[in-house]
């Protein structure tokens, strides 16, 4: 997601950061895969943002 937004003469850019864990891979519960989506995003916004991570 690396489109430019003008709104009311207002310049937008937004980012996406995203983390990825897939069942049954990575967890076999609903909490630690969600635990584990939240590493993964961790690791991406420590390493600059706007990509994702498994």
């Amino acid at each position: 997601m690396r489109t430019n937004f003008i709104i009311k003469n207002h310049y937008l850019h937004i980012t996406t950061s995203i983390g990825i864990s897939l069942y049954p891979q990575d967890a076999m519960n609903v909490d630690t895969l969600l635990n584990n989506a939240d590493i993964a995003l961790n690791r991406v916004k420590g390493s600059g943002r706007n990509t994702y991570s498994f």
